[in-house]
């Protein structure tokens, strides 16, 4: 629904004589909005978001999945599954 209205606003601003093309009026919305280094509300998310990203993809936590010491049990969170059940 955003989408529609964005669109919605730059054909206006076509029509109002404000700008030659919606594509101009769509360019600067995306530069203003949706570009690094700027100092605006999305800008400060998305570079959150990428900041998240690698370090999720840089780094290792502690996994889920694991065998006991006998290497009989297979364990995931409160789930065990012995190797006879499995046979």
């Amino acid at each position: 629904m955003a989408q529609m209205l964005v669109a919605l606003q730059a054909v206006h601003l076509t029509k109002a004589g404000v700008v030659s093309y919606p594509a101009d009026t769509l360019d600067e919305m995306r530069e203003r909005f949706l570009l690094y280094g700027v100092c605006a509300p999305f800008g400060w998310i998305t570079r959150l978001r990428t900041y998240g990203k690698k370090i999720q993809n840089s780094t290792t936590s502690l996994g889920y999945i694991y065998w006991s010491d006998d290497k009989q049990t297979l364990s995931y969170k409160d789930l065990r599954l012995s190797m006879q059940g499995l046979c």
